[in-house]
């Protein structure tokens, strides 16, 4: 770096990214601001994932007599309705408040599974979009609101088939807020911290899930309704107010040539000398022109090249451990709960979206996120098996994240280096080091 007679900072010739890292590589009050706006949609995420604990649950119930044809052990669908009355009010969950004490284990589970269903099926489709049409915010928002517009229909439901099609929606809406909170954070973020700062999303799903017992706990005694009242409409005025408040991707908004608004987004938040920064600047350009390519066809070329098809299929094995092990845990494992959340959120794990390239990176990370959910489908079966079995049931867990951590060994090491923005640039960077 050379200062000219003008006053001018003279800067020898960089890459985009390279440029960009200089940039925003120290971390200042901007960035921490906009890290903590962007990971608060985790928290409402959190909360419409793991509500059907409460709102589903089936109630306990006791006998209005005591004789012997009643009794804590009877089957209450072969007893008189007379005699015996839930220890809630019917309106505490959609068990009591539907009548569906009776009615077969599909059909109890159905809004559970509409939800995770439409997160694997949103996880495919929507993915694409923050790649190469809407963006990392406006998808986060688009898809946030839905999920939260969503919940709070839900709380109008009149039985169980409108329910079980609004929690479809919801989850199908909500397949990309981790996804697209974790890119948005990481690419605004110099590479010396980007690790530790984008943990903020975990942590913000971790209080997010610790806060929803804290909620069901003040709503004991009233109706399920209230929950979805109480968790949906606050986010849906956070996603309203902040929305304006919260930056596009500059990495992103350059892949699109939107060069002016990236650099509008990037004076606002760089820690630098405006002296300094103006000389960057001026000096950004593309090391390559990077032609518009159709999604689907950049998707295809992912799985083409054999280097990054051997990285994702890694990716996804581990997902899928960390999902049985995950949310069979939270789901399954009652009494520790709490600290489940505690050990998850002080030992997480290093995101997938460090290994796929800028181009692709919502797309290739949401192949991740749907191993995650795809894991847990299997997770009734263990929790079946665990209450008849807990040593079975936990050696299922422990087997499975041991044999799908072994992957771990296929990804290469990301921590301090710098992320290329095409599949091609990588290629070249892995072929240079060989």
């Amino acid at each position: 770096m050379e200062v000219s007679n003008s006053n001018q900072v003279v800067l020898p010739s960089m890459s985009l990214d390279e440029t960009i890292e200089q940039i925003i590589g120290r971390f200042g009050c901007s960035q921490f601001m906009q890290a903590i706006l962007v990971s608060v949609p985790a928290f409402f995420d959190a909360q419409q994932t793991f509500i059907s604990i409460y709102a589903d649950a089936v109630p306990k119930w006791h006998c209005n007599t005591f004789d012997t044809s009643c009794n804590p052990k009877s089957n209450i669908c072969k007893l008189p309705r007379n005699s015996w009355s839930w220890d809630e009010p019917s309106h505490y969950s959609i068990i009591s408040d539907w009548g569906l004490e009776c009615a077969s284990s599909f059909i109890t589970s159905l809004p559970a599974s509409s939800f995770y269903i439409g997160s694997l099926i949103g996880g495919f489709t929507l993915a694409i979009l923050g790649d190469f049409c809407l963006g990392r915010k406006n998808l986060l928002y688009l898809s946030s609101l839905i999920m939260s517009v969503t919940a709070l229909l839900s709380a109008f439901s009149t039985n169980i088939w409108m329910y079980s099609s609004l929690r479809f929606v919801s989850g199908l809406s909500r397949s990309s807020v981790i996804t697209c909170t974790l890119i948005l954070i990481t690419e605004r973020i110099g590479k010396r911290l980007r690790s530790q700062v984008g943990t903020t999303a975990f942590f913000s799903y971790a209080l997010g899930l610790l806060s929803l017992p804290a909620v069901a706990y003040t709503n004991r005694g009233s109706s399920w309704r209230i929950l979805f009242l109480y968790t949906s409409i606050p986010a849906i005025f956070y996603y309203i107010i902040t929305y304006f408040f919260v930056y596009e991707s500059p990495r992103w908004l350059f892949m699109q040539g939107r060069d002016k608004e990236a650099i509008a987004i990037l004076k606002r938040i760089a820690s630098i000398e405006d002296r300094i920064l103006d000389s960057y600047l001026s000096n950004i350009h593309h090391r390559q022109e990077i032609p518009k390519v159709h999604p689907y066809k950049s998707m295809k070329d992912l799985f083409k090249r054999k280097w990054a098809l051997k990285r994702i299929l890694a990716a996804m094995v581990i997902g899928f451990g960390v999902g049985v092990v995950y949310f069979g845990m939270l789901l399954g494992m009652e009494k520790e709960k709490f600290i489940v959340c505690l050990l998850y959120n002080k030992w997480h794990m290093q995101h997938s979206l460090c290994h796929c390239r800028q181009s692709v990176r919502n797309s290739a990370t949401s192949l991740a996120r749907q191993a995650v959910a795809l894991g847990s489908v299997f997770d009734p079966v263990s929790i079946s098996i665990g209450r008849r079995n807990e040593f079975l049931s936990f050696g299922i867990f422990g087997l499975t994240i041991l044999l799908c951590g072994f992957f771990v060994i296929v990804l290469p090491e990301t921590r301090g280096k710098a992320l290329c923005n095409t599949m091609d640039e990588q290629e070249s960077k892995d072929s240079t080091m060989v």
